[in-house]
């Protein structure tokens, strides 16, 4: 089968000035959107970069590619499979919302399995499916070719924005791809010195445990309705970048009520849908977080958008929620 060694991966989405989310927080607040990716995620960067890596390093032909995903990166795989002309499978847990599923399943050049009572057991069948030797395994956020695709959002950023230098960034964190990114990209463009926030819900929280601990530490279990965010680990590499970065990162987390309330609140300032994964990240600018207060110059939220919503599921975790 001839491949594509070219395509248009993803996408330079828009960033704008956030009026609503600058009143809230009493300082100028900047969104990056990519919900404007084509698979609705930041995954598009990390996963094109990541896929092309592959293809250019395999040591032998491979049919295809495989992931384990709750969603966002199986979705952009799927997209960037078949823009590149290979197939692809999706091993999706039993826990994974039937919306989701069916949304992957209607992905051209995609096959969709569902095993498993979590995603780490997802993982181990995507893996051991790789050993074969047809499929080649792409890991949703533990690569550095991974983190380098999603680097290039910061470099938008610093065009979009003439260069200027933002006070800080603010983004989501679950195995640490999107985090990782942002790094190197700061790096690259001389802006280590800037803070970032790392946010995640509290049942889903390796971040901050680790943090505490000082150390990379795995997480007993996920209970979070941020399903995307749904790592015990945070990658070894990311986690070398955190504990390197001049400027600091900072975790913060928000409960599953705070990320569905920002998402429902973002909803009406912007017109767009996010899923709680995202809402977590806009929810410290809704509660005012301090450390925000106390920083100098414009914040900047990325804005990871994500497919696993609808105005249906937050009508459903509202009532879970009682929110």
């Amino acid at each position: 089968m001839t491949k594509n060694s070219q395509a248009n991966l993803y996408e330079v989405t828009p960033y704008i000035f956030s009026r609503p989310l600058t009143h809230e927080l009493g300082k100028d607040v900047f969104l990056k959107l990519e919900t404007f990716q084509p698979s609705g995620s930041f995954k598009n960067r990390a996963l094109g970069y990541l896929a092309q890596h592959l293809i250019q390093t395999a040591q032998t032909p491979f049919k295809g590619f495989v992931t384990f995903s709750g969603g966002n990166a199986g979705l952009a795989l799927a997209y960037t499979g078949h823009a590149l002309g290979y197939p692809v499978k999706v091993i999706v847990p039993e826990t994974c919302a039937l919306e989701t599923i069916e949304r992957l399943r209607a992905q051209p050049g995609t096959e969709v399995q569902v095993f498993g009572e979590n995603v780490y057991t997802a993982e181990k069948a995507a893996r051991e499916l790789a050993l074969t030797g047809e499929w080649c395994y792409v890991s949703p956020f533990d690569h550095p070719a991974l983190w380098e695709g999603n680097s290039t959002l910061i470099k938008e950023i610093a065009t979009q924005n003439n260069f200027t230098k933002p006070g800080a960034i603010v983004c989501s964190v679950g195995g640490g791809g999107l985090l990782g990114g942002i790094l190197l990209g700061l790096r690259s463009q001389g802006w280590s010195d800037v803070p970032v926030l790392a946010v995640e819900t509290t049942g889903a929280a390796c971040f901050h445990a680790s943090m505490l601990a000082n150390k990379p530490v795995v997480i007993d279990k996920i209970d979070t309705i941020a399903g995307t965010l749904g790592s015990r680990y945070i990658a070894t590499g990311v986690w070398d970048l955190v504990v390197n970065h001049p400027g600091k990162v900072t975790s913060h987390v928000v409960t599953d009520a705070e990320a569905l309330i920002a998402c429902k609140r973002f909803l009406n300032d912007h017109n767009m849908l996010v899923e709680p994964s995202c809402g977590a990240s806009l929810a410290i600018v809704y509660r005012r977080e301090q450390r925000l207060l106390e920083l100098d110059g414009p914040i900047t939220v990325i804005a990871c958008g994500g497919k696993a919503v609808s105005v249906e599921l937050l009508d459903k975790w509202s009532q879970l929620l009682g929110v």
